[in-house]
């Protein structure tokens, strides 16, 4: 089934805490435009923390890039510990100072200051909730797809508690300095941000049939149910009513028959005896114990599904990776191959073993997944290295073929050519050349 990018809804979410805190978002942008090819005032600004500010880290303010996710966010950490010195740096150079710098400066009051501080610290609080999940999507060293539901109910949580004031200690100390106007005004600012979060994260993850993701998210709710760690351990003994109609949902199992009772509870069991010898339910991975089922002749069929079902593509940065993985946990290998702009493509296979029989398929895919595989076509290596295919070229309706090896094998096909492209190739014909002698 089709799956959306949830990197990209996740900071769809967080482009409105960037949206609402106006102040801070401006603050971002112009120290965007000052830092940006300016090697030189990078060279003085560090020089200057160095010398002024020697409990911070000399690290340069990471820019913001529209394309990439969560690089807002670490702008906005960067100036929760940096704005004491970015204000004293932009003080310090303020006749040499470019419009845009000149510009911040002049934003920079105490007040605006105040106000920046709190937004930023109040970000710094609350998004990682937002942010840590991006990251992790983006990771391709192991499935995600099982612990994505658990990571939105915590954001909704979050988004939630926000709403209702509830925006961190240090933030609340740092609202109690301002004057009553201005906290009051801001407190409205931090809860929008909460409120409006928590409803568009709502209409996504909403699991009526009313929601264009409904199937999507009933699918994610399942596989957290079946596969989260931290679901199956918080249970005494799997509910295999409940068991079989999550099951049910998942792609790879509607037409499976096996005895999904007796499976699923083996590996319940297997991932029980793995927390006990772990250090803890953070490094439990269910891949692992599948992976060992798998192994397994009995079992084999069901975690080699259960794999596929983890690995399900749920954001762009891993549909490719996908490929690799359901691939290992099917029995291929896949490659990926970019289309020319025609619609065509072709893949050299490399690293194949000498003598043996591989099975080729062929699958298309894009960013809201992969589609049927292709019949398998089952091919041979030769027994001592290959020789590339060469063509050639010639208008003659005879020719002759130079640099073949002594003694070996080799297939000979003919096909017309026009402007237009290739004709239909021939049957090959195969001939063996003499063990001495010419060309």
């Amino acid at each position: 089934m089709p799956f959306t990018c949830w990197c990209h809804k996740l900071n769809l979410i967080g482009e409105i805490w960037q949206a609402n805190l106006r102040d801070l978002n401006n603050v971002v942008a112009k120290l965007k435009g000052i830092f940006r090819n300016a090697r030189k005032l990078k060279r003085q600004y560090k020089l200057h923390l160095e010398e002024n500010f020697p409990l911070l880290p000399p690290n340069l303010y990471p820019i913001p890039v529209l394309t990439r996710w969560s690089s807002w966010f670490n702008s906005v950490e960067y100036i929760s510990s940096y704005l004491t010195a970015i204000h004293s740096f932009l003080e310090e150079k303020k006749d040499s100072l470019s419009p845009q710098g000149q510009s911040l400066l002049e934003l920079l009051t105490p007040d605006f200051l105040n106000s920046v501080e709190v937004q930023a610290v109040f970000v710094c609080e609350n998004c990682a909730v937002i942010t840590n999940p991006i990251v992790e999507l983006q990771s391709k060293s192991a499935p995600k797809a099982h612990l994505l539901f658990a990571r939105l109910e915590a954001v909704l949580t979050k988004c939630d508690l926000v709403s209702k004031g509830h925006f961190g200690g240090k933030v609340n100390l740092l609202l109690g300095a301002l004057p009553f106007k201005k906290k009051e005004d801001l407190v409205i600012i931090l809860k929008m941000c909460g409120s409006k979060s928590h409803m568009k994260l709502s209409k996504y993850v909403d699991s009526t049939g009313a929601n264009k993701l409904f199937g999507e998210v009933r699918v994610l709710k399942a596989l957290s149910y079946l596969f989260n760690p931290s679901n199956i351990l918080s249970r005494s003994t799997p509910n295999i009513e409940q068991v079989k109609i999550n099951f049910k949902v998942l792609p790879f199992f509607v037409n499976y028959d096996g005895d999904l009772s007796f499976f699923y509870i083996e590996m319940c069991k297997k991932l029980k005896v793995l927390m006990e010898e772990s250090d803890g339910i953070e490094s439990l991975k269910i891949e692992n114990v599948l992976l060992g089922l798998k192994t397994d002749s009995m079992f084999s069929d069901f975690a080699t599904k259960c794999l596929q079902a983890l690995w399900l593509p749920i954001s762009n940065a891993d549909s490719e990776q996908y490929f690799s993985r359901l691939g290992r946990a099917g029995g291929y290998n896949f490659t990926t191959v970019s289309a020319k702009s025609s619609g065509s493509g072709a893949a050299l296979l490399t690293g194949l073993k000498k003598y043996r029989k591989y099975g080729v398929v062929v699958q298309a895919f894009n960013e809201k997944g992969p589609g049927p595989t292709s019949n398998e076509v089952i091919a041979q290596t030769l027994e001592d290295g290959h020789i590339e295919a060469e063509t050639k070229v010639t208008s003659e309706i005879n020719t002759e073929l130079h640099g073949l090896q002594k003694y070996s094998n080799y297939s000979i096909q003919v096909w017309a050519y026009t402007k237009i492209g290739d004709g239909v190739k021939s049957n090959p014909i195969f001939c063996v050349t003499d063990e001495d002698g010419k060309e």
